[in-house]
């Protein structure tokens, strides 16, 4: 507990409050409670009070009607009424006994013109009742009753001392209103009596009301701090995932950077007779990412790669390691600046399986692990057959068409285009247009029709970066031996 105050001190009572209003489910209990604690007392006050005053006005009522009937019946048993010299004595008789045996206040007597023709009060006999009420509810032989609290005025303009109850009965003789009594009654006790009740049921619903909206007032407190609590929690959380993303994805890049960097270290001990070789792999791996980019963009293709969606980066990586397996063919072949005799080029063909051997125990540790390959298997399938042929007459096994991977015909005319821009011993560089002719008249023979569609698409930016390497690697060209195109 003590903990619990420390927290909601800390949290401060208006961002608990906060917190109560934002929240949907709780603003609307803590409305709905207030309304409770509104309504019980409103209840009491609009419809118990007068519920407690109504019934004791019928009482009051009836007890009046019996009263006048008693009366009537005494001093006028033709139940008309009339008030003369000869019977004067007679009705103050009887209603000096009925003054003191039902314990009235006052009785007045009133002919059918609202006449007062007997008051236990002399003074008012023979002034007329003229009050709306008299005409439009008493003379229409209804019965009109009222409360007239101390220190207020009854319904005749008269200030009153006590609690009285204040009763006009109307006589009816055969359906014609012929005179009215009106009975004061003492009610001082029992309206104390019952101001005393309603009190009492009025403390006891607010009482509840306060009790049940204290508690679910404090309720909603604690339901408010543990909120604010659950989000600190929560805030805490995402900063820490936050914080931990930013690890992983500091890492992944170191992990990428390094694997990056191995690749091309090992693609260049496979070419480091090559002064150009860093140049050649950076442009292989960009003429790939634009065909492969394109391809999954707009071509038939664009199902295939858009499922893969790792497709793009996975063959850019992967395709600077299509010549690794030159490593194992003799320098002085690789360097002959003069056409390679068959038996040279056997050799020579020996590169693309010798490199798929390698890549496949590779991913085969990965796909051991993780369950799933990796990156070299494309690689693997570039090196193998990114010499196959369109047309079938490609190696290592001739394939034709599409049996030869998609990968590796991205790099296979990625890697013709460079090296037929690149100068060798035994020819000059070709220029961008010439090389663009030669690719489009190998369509269908040597490249497959929708590659060569996708590069005639962003030639230009091949063009681009050919020129940019071209122009930056030309001295160092001029001064080194060149690779034999096999």
């Amino acid at each position: 507990m003590k903990d619990d105050s420390l927290g909601g001190a800390r949290m401060g009572f208006g961002k608990i409050v906060t917190h109560i209003r934002q929240e949907r489910l709780l603003r609307n209990i803590l409305i709905f409670s207030f309304v409770v604690l509104m309504a019980v007392p409103g209840y009491g006050i609009l419809h118990v009070v007068p519920s407690f005053y109504r019934e004791l006005m019928a009482n009051i009522e009836v007890e009046a009607l019996r009263t006048t009937q008693f009366l009537s019946l005494r001093v006028f048993p033709a139940s008309r009424v009339e008030v003369s010299p000869d019977n004067y004595r007679l009705v103050d008789r009887e209603i000096s006994k009925a003054l003191s045996t039902l314990a009235l206040e006052k009785v007045k007597i009133f002919s059918s013109d609202g006449t007062i023709l007997y008051s236990t009060d002399h003074k008012d006999e023979g002034t007329i009742n003229t009050k709306p009420y008299f005409a439009q509810t008493v003379q229409q032989g209804k019965i009109y009753s009222k409360i007239d609290p101390k220190q207020t005025l009854t319904a005749e303009g008269r200030l009153v001392q006590r609690d009285v109850a204040e009763i006009y009965v109307p006589v009816v003789d055969g359906g014609d209103f012929t005179g009215a009594f009106e009975v004061y009654y003492d009610i001082t006790t029992r309206k104390a009596a019952l101001d005393k009740l309603v009190s009492q049921t009025t403390s006891l619903g607010v009482g509840v009301a306060v009790l049940m909206f204290g508690l679910i007032l404090s309720m909603l407190i604690r339901a408010g701090r543990s909120g604010l609590r659950r989000q600190e929690v929560e805030h805490e959380l995402h900063l820490s995932h936050e914080r931990l993303e930013e690890q992983v994805q500091a890492q992944t890049q170191e992990i990428r950077a390094t694997q990056k960097a191995s690749i091309v270290a090992l693609a260049s001990l496979a070419e480091n007779y090559d002064p150009d070789t860093g140049d050649h792999l950076e442009r292989i791996q960009s003429y790939v990412g634009i065909l492969a980019e394109h391809l999954r963009l707009d071509s038939p293709y664009s199902d295939y790669l858009m499922r893969r969606s790792d497709y793009v980066e996975k063959i850019s990586l992967a395709s600077v390691l299509h010549d690794i397996g030159k490593a194992v063919v003799p320098r002085e072949i690789l360097m002959k600046p003069a056409r390679l005799s068959a038996e040279e080029f056997d050799q020579v063909k020996q590169h693309t399986e010798v490199a798929a051997k390698i890549l496949h125990r590779a991913n085969q540790h990965f796909l051991d692990y993780f369950q799933k390959d990796s990156y070299l298997a494309i690689a693997r399938e570039i090196a193998l057959h990114h010499h196959e042929k369109w047309s079938g007459e490609g190696y290592p096994l001739g394939l034709k068409g599409e049996e030869i991977p998609l990968s590796a015909r991205i790099v296979a005319l990625a890697d013709v285009y460079d090296a037929l821009r690149s100068r060798r011993p035994y020819k000059e560089s070709w220029t961008h247009e010439q090389t663009v002719r030669e690719i489009e008249s190998s369509r269908g023979s040597h490249f497959d029709p929708v590659l060569v569609d996708a590069f005639l698409a962003t030639q230009g930016e091949f063009e681009k970066i050919s020129l940019g390497f071209h122009l930056r690697a030309r001295d160092v060209e001029a001064r080194t031996p060149q690779l034999q195109v096999v």
